[in-house]
């Protein structure tokens, strides 16, 4: 889950609120891999994310002890990241 990697989107309020870093927790696992506020994620395990519904089901598809592979943008790069559990 989203809070199990540290990781808080900004409030989903319509169906395609896009996924956009709000806050990251301390010493939380998306804090290892330097995630950010404003980090747009794109894709999950290179699964297309539409919306923060879709990261949320995405998510309950990886096994916990697996690494979740993630393609952020931040301002205009697109980086590669990888949360190890």
């Amino acid at each position: 889950s989203l809070a199990t990697i540290g990781l808080v989107l900004i409030p989903d309020i319509l169906e395609s609120t896009p996924a956009y870093v709000d806050d990251v927790t301390e010493n939380s696992l998306a804090a290892k891999a330097r995630l950010q506020p404003d980090d747009l994620i794109l894709l999950i395990n290179g699964r297309r994310v539409d919306g923060q519904r879709s990261i949320r089901r995405l998510l309950r598809t990886i096994d916990k002890r697996d690494p979740v592979e993630l393609t952020i943008q931040r301002a205009s790069e697109i980086i590669p990241v990888v949360i190890n559990p």
